[in-house]
C-alpha cells in the first residue's frame, strides 16, 4: 500500500470512530460545563447526578486516554516519515549528475513523505488537544459528583497551603526522597485567592513545574478510585498545613461509580523533588473514621515547597495509587 493511501485509510479511520462521536460529545461537555459547575443540569435529582456525575466523568477520561494514545501514534508516525525523507535526501545528494531520472523520481517521493508528515503532525496536535480538552472536563465532572457524593463532609475544596510561609525551613530529615530526580465556583470552599504568587517564587531552589497541579481531588493512576485529601489542622473552611507540626489528614475514597470504598490497605510515601530527602516522620493510615474515610497520622513538613504525596491502595487483587502535589 502506498504512503499516501495507507495514511488516508488511516484518517479515515480515525474520523469516524474517534473525531465524529467525540466532536459531539466536547459540543455536549461545553454546553453542560456551567450546569455542572453551579448543579443545575436538568431532570436529574441532586444524588442521582453525583454518580452520573462520576460515571460520565470517568468515561470522558477514558476517551481522553484513547484519543490520546491516536495523538501519539500520529506524531510517532510523523517522525519515522521524517527519519525516512531526511535518509532519502542524503541518497539523492550522493548520486551523479547521470542519475537525474532517479533524482528527480526521489525528490518526488520525499515531498509526499513530508506532506503527509506535516498532515499527521497537525492531526496529532488537534488529536492532543482534544484528548486534553476531555481529560478536563472528565476530571471536572468527577470532581463535581464526587462533591455530591459527600455533600458538605469537606472542610475546603481547594489546595492545601501552609500555615506559616515564613517557617524555618531545615533538612532535618532521616528519610531519603525515594523519587529525588522527578521531573518536571459558587461555594465558597473553591476559592483559591489565598495563593500568593510572591509566596510560591520565594520558596526554596526547587524546579518546580510552571502548572503544577495542586487539586486536592484526583483519580488513581489506573482508574479504580478517585479520591481527596485535606488536612485537619485548624476549623472548617480552611486548609492549612502546619510546618514542623504533626497534624493528621482525612482521605475520602469512592470508585469511578461514586461508592465510597471500604476496607483499603494504604501506604503512603512522600518526598519533595529536587531535595535529596523525603519526610521527617512515617505518617500511616490508621483506619477508616467513616465508610471511605480514612484517617491520616502523623504527617509533618520539615519545610515549605513543593512536596509529592502518594497513596498506594491495595484490596484483593486490586492495587492503584493516587499522588497528590502540594505547595506548601
Amino acid at each position: 500500500m502506498k504512503v499516501s493511501s495507507y495514511h488516508a485509510w488511516i484518517r479515515t479511520l480515525l474520523w469516524v470512530f474517534i473525531v465524529t462521536p467525540l466532536g459531539a460529545c466536547l459540543a455536549q461537555t461545553s454546553a453542560d460545563e456551567s450546569a455542572i459547575a453551579n448543579n443545575t443540569s436538568p431532570n436529574i435529582s441532586k444524588r442521582s447526578k453525583a454518580k452520573h456525575d462520576m460515571e460520565e466523568g470517568a468515561t470522558l477520561r477514558a476517551e481522553s486516554k484513547s484519543l490520546l494514545k491516536m495523538a501519539r501514534d500520529q506524531i510517532q508516525v510523523a517522525n519515522s516519515l521524517y527519519k525516512e525523507s531526511r535518509g532519502l535526501q542524503q541518497v539523492v545528494r550522493k548520486l551523479n549528475p547521470e542519475q537525474k531520472a532517479l533524482k528527480e523520481q526521489l525528490g518526488k517521493h520525499i515531498k509526499q513523505l513530508n506532506q503527509t508528515r506535516q498532515t499527521l503532525q497537525s492531526e496529532g496536535a488537534n488529536f492532543r488537544e482534544m484528548g486534553e480538552r476531555l481529560q478536563k472536563m472528565g476530571h471536572l465532572r468527577m470532581k463535581h459528583g464526587f462533591v455530591g457524593v459527600w455533600g458538605d463532609q469537606f472542610r475546603y475544596l481547594g489546595p492545601m497551603l501552609s500555615e506559616n510561609a515564613n517557617a524555618v525551613v531545615a533538612h532535618n530529615t532521616a528519610i531519603r526522597s525515594v523519587k529525588p530526580n522527578m521531573p518536571d465556583g459558587s461555594d465558597p470552599r473553591l476559592n483559591t485567592d489565598e495563593v500568593i504568587p510572591s509566596i510560591m517564587t520565594q520558596r526554596g531552589d526547587q524546579s518546580r513545574p510552571v502548572h503544577l497541579d495542586t487539586d486536592p481531588f484526583q483519580p488513581s493512576m489506573h482508574g479504580h478510585f478517585f479520591a481527596h485529601v485535606e488536612s485537619q489542622y485548624q476549623d472548617k473552611g480552611h486548609a492549612r498545613v502546619p510546618i514542623n507540626e504533626m497534624h493528621e489528614w482525612h482521605l475520602y475514597i469512592t470508585d469511578d461509580h461514586g461508592n465510597k470504598f471500604q476496607g483499603l490497605d494504604i501506604q503512603l510515601e512522600g518526598h519533595m523533588p529536587g531535595h535529596v530527602h523525603g519526610l521527617p516522620t512515617a505518617p500511616e493510615v490508621v483506619g477508616e473514621v467513616a465508610p471511605g474515610v480514612y484517617k491520616v497520622r502523623g504527617v509533618k513538613f520539615q519545610m515549605t515547597g513543593w512536596w509529592v504525596m502518594t497513596f498506594i491502595m491495595k484490596k484483593g487483587e486490586v492495587e492503584d495509587r493516587v499522588t497528590f502535589n502540594l505547595d506548601l
